[in-house]
């Protein structure tokens, strides 16, 4: 439903006791523009990002495990762990 031009936007804010870090990508049809920065009482600070696309890189390595057939860094193990986190962080904060 969204126009051709408009981007696929994500975004997230992460708060500390000293800081926040807020990172926001933007993926158009022919590039994307991501940016990460951090804001402490002091400062905002830009953080520089690597051009690499976080999809791929996952996609590539786990075919590539498969074809080698050595084990994954991406373990269903940690991925539980991360899903059962964030459901109890859902289940407090609602």
């Amino acid at each position: 439903m969204m126009p051709e031009y408009h981007p696929f936007t994500t975004s997230y804010e992460a708060i500390f006791e000293n800081g926040t870090l807020e990172y926001l990508e933007n993926g158009y049809y022919n590039r994307t523009e991501k940016s990460l920065k951090l804001f402490t009482d002091d400062r905002q600070q830009e953080i520089e990002l690597s051009e690499v696309d976080c999809y791929e890189s996952a996609i590539k390595h786990v075919l590539e495990c498969i074809e080698k057939d050595v084990p994954s860094k991406l373990s269903i193990d940690e991925a539980i762990i991360s899903l059962e986190t964030a459901l109890k962080v859902k289940e407090i904060i609602s």
